[in-house]
């Protein structure tokens, strides 16, 4: 299993797509508020688990976090594994050294910086010499002739215009109009009240008499005579034998008690641990069977931490971890 522990103050995001890593890998990427962005696309393709860990912003800060969390990871997970810091800067080399020294597989791994391409300059060719054009003699105008004032023959006086008096309007005189005759009505015939036909008085109507019920006579009902019982015969006493009485049976062996497997003292122990530190019974089930199913393999402790950072996060989950460290 590889750990890399990625620079990206120096790399940027070339640091995720310059290196081939597997599912399997986990990446821890150190930045502080002074790092770049990053794409979403960048994020999308990489299938490994990312830890993002941001610093404090200063003067070899995050270099300084790097180096200690690559200690703590040699502690934790020891020499079986590989550790790459991933970064430009050569000063990781000496503590890279010293640990490669001591028996660990740490290595530092470059990434290649983008070569801007080199502007092409176009030389371009001499200008043709141009002659110089001759001076333009300037033109002399004729001189313009000196327009004479044309003069305005005197206008006639114009007469004021008489203007006929008007004949005076005569009132017309408007015809009387004819009195208008009221029209007489005729008068209405007066109305002759209707009168109405007497209606037939209706009769009562008579109604048959209902026969009346005669009630209806019940037959006798016979006496019964009470029956008489023959006399019974006295019955002769039963004697019982005497019941042997029964044979104590001796009492049956207990069982013996099956030994519990390994696997199971390893889960109930994990799952006390948790009970006693108040850890929810779905967390400490979940990490219980993570730690019976992975323990015997080859990189159980490794994947193990793995997991439980992977389901809870890299805080929460080393709290986890941490808490049952000593029985695994």
């Amino acid at each position: 299993m590889n750990y890399y522990l990625i620079d990206f103050e120096n790399v940027s995001e070339r640091g995720l797509t310059e290196v081939s890593y597997q599912p399997e890998d986990l990446i821890y990427l150190f930045y502080t508020r002074n790092a770049s962005k990053i794409s979403l696309d960048v994020l999308a393709d990489a299938e490994s688990v990312l830890k993002f860990i941001r610093v404090a912003a200063g003067k070899q800060s995050l270099d300084m976090h790097l180096i200690s969390y690559l200690g703590y990871l040699l502690h934790e997970f020891g020499k079986g594994q590989r550790y790459v810091v991933v970064s430009n800067d050569a000063g990781f080399d000496h503590v890279i050294q010293f640990w490669r020294k001591r028996g660990y597989n740490v290595a530092r791994r470059d990434i290649p910086v983008p070569v801007k391409p080199q502007a092409v300059v176009r030389k371009e060719a001499p200008k043709a010499v141009v002659a110089p054009k001759p001076a333009e003699q300037p033109k002399k105008e004729a001189p313009k002739p000196v327009e004479q004032p044309k003069k305005e023959a005197p206008k006639p006086a114009e007469q004021p215009k008489k203007e006929a008096p008007k004949p005076a309007e005569q009132p017309k005189k408007e015809a009387p109009k004819p009195v208008e005759q009221p029209k007489k009505e005729a008068p209405k015939p007066a109305e002759q009240p209707k009168k109405e036909a007497p209606k037939p008085v209706e009769q009562p109507k008579k109604e048959a008499p209902q026969p009346v019920e005669q009630p209806k006579k019940e037959a006798p009902k016979p006496v019964e005579q009470p029956k008489k019982e023959a006399p019974r015969l006295a019955e002769p006493p039963v004697v019982k034998a005497a019941e042997p009485e029964p044979a104590e049976q001796p009492a049956p062996a207990a069982e013996p008690v099956q030994p519990q497997s390994a696997s199971t003292v390893l889960n109930n122990k994990i799952m006390g641990i948790y009970s006693k530190n108040k850890v929810d019974s779905l967390v400490a089930g979940f990490i219980a069977s993570l730690v019976v199913k992975n323990i015997n393999l080859k990189d159980g402790k490794a994947i193990i931490y793995r997991g439980i950072v992977k389901q809870y996060g890299q805080k929460t989950g080393l709290n986890y971890y941490n808490m049952i460290k000593k029985e695994i």
